[in-house]
């Protein structure tokens, strides 16, 4: 069996770059992060490849041995020419032609897919869903994707936009989504709608339990909503229980462990 190579790997969420230096069985050697919250592209993408370039250098692996580079964006995007459209909890991020960037940045074949996709697609090779013929799997983060694998096949649909599940309307008279719509699940559930809810509806209690938690009112975030759950703050209970039961009105008929993944 040929020796496992190495390969970088950037997950580009609407507040971190996760950087995760891994080998060809899956894995993996070391990671990092960079901030990406409301930053523009051109701030983030040196830092990532100065964060990738460090994971190299502290594994001690030249840079001639790294095979490959992976990015993962969130949707929409031009799958084909590797572009990140305009993901709608990245304001900054438009038209950034982000897979050729780090192919030359690291002299490497660069690959291309959205968040949901690469991870559901790591988890049918490496995780809990080897296998399986049929499998989905949920991010629920910063926003709310799916990424599909059916009959043995990763579904990406024709735009590449197959498993958008967190722009499902599940109330046309909802909240108004970052995406422009109104009553999508992500807008209910997604963890920077849910961090903007509460910043709005605690504005006015400084003296709340998550402002406490949090330190300020632009600090409040999904930990901050789970600790003060933890601590059984009456607000807090409130929040995730409504979150909870628009979850489980998205959720289809729940599948067997063995042909389905989540992520956090």
């Amino acid at each position: 069996m040929a020796k496992p190579f190495p390969i970088l790997g950037f997950d580009v969420g609407g507040t971190k770059v996760a950087v995760s230096l891994v080998l060809s069985d899956g894995t993996l050697v070391a990671s990092s992060r960079v901030p990406n919250k409301e930053r523009e592209p051109d701030d983030v993408l040196p830092a990532m490849v100065s964060a990738g370039k460090s994971l190299l250098a502290d594994a001690g692996i030249p840079r001639e041995e790294l095979k490959a580079v992976g990015v993962c964006t969130p949707s929409p995007l031009d799958f084909k020419r590797g572009i990140v459209m305009a993901p709608p909890n990245m304001k900054m991020w438009k038209h950034v032609p982000i897979r050729d960037f780090l192919a030359e940045e690291f002299g490497v074949r660069a690959f291309f897919d959205n968040d949901a996709n690469a991870s559901g697609l790591a988890e049918w090779l490496f995780g809990s869903g080897v296998g399986v013929q049929d499998m989905l799997y949920l991010t629920m983060s910063t926003g709310i994707g799916a990424g599909v694998i059916a009959n043995g096949h990763l579904l990406r649909g024709a735009t590449c936009d197959a498993g958008e599940v967190g722009h499902m309307i599940l109330d046309a008279n909802g909240p108004l989504c970052n995406c422009g719509l109104r009553g999508c699940w992500e807008a209910f559930s997604g963890g920077r709608a849910i961090a903007q809810r509460m910043q709005r509806e605690l504005a006015d209690k400084p003296n709340s339990t998550i402002v406490k938690l949090a330190g300020s009112l632009e600090n409040i975030d999904m930990k901050t909503l789970s600790d003060a759950v933890l601590a059984n703050d009456p607000y807090a209970c409130a929040v995730w229980d409504g979150m909870m039961e628009r979850n489980a009105q998205s959720s289809p008929s729940a599948p067997s462990p063995s042909s389905a993944a989540t992520s956090s």
